[in-house]
């Protein structure tokens, strides 16, 4: 279950990153915390994946994301 909820925050994260690279580079403004969404998101999931005893398949994805979903709104 812990490499679920790494796998959910890091995908979370990596899509947090995109609307921010875009107003980051509509405004002009420094790429920072886009960046450092990109690789925290970046690390969570390469952390779930190589950690969680069995690899991740594409169909198995939503799953893991619907069972941290169901976790906390139980």
């Amino acid at each position: 279950m812990e490499s679920d909820f790494a796998l959910t925050a890091g995908i979370l994260c990596i899509l947090l990153s995109m609307p921010a690279f875009v107003s980051a580079f509509s405004g002009s403004r420094t790429m920072q915390l886009p960046v450092t969404l990109l690789i925290l998101g970046g690390v969570l999931v390469t952390w779930a994946t190589s950690f969680s005893g069995s690899t991740y398949r594409s169909d198995e994805v939503p799953q893991a994301v619907l069972r941290v979903l169901a976790y906390f709104f139980r």
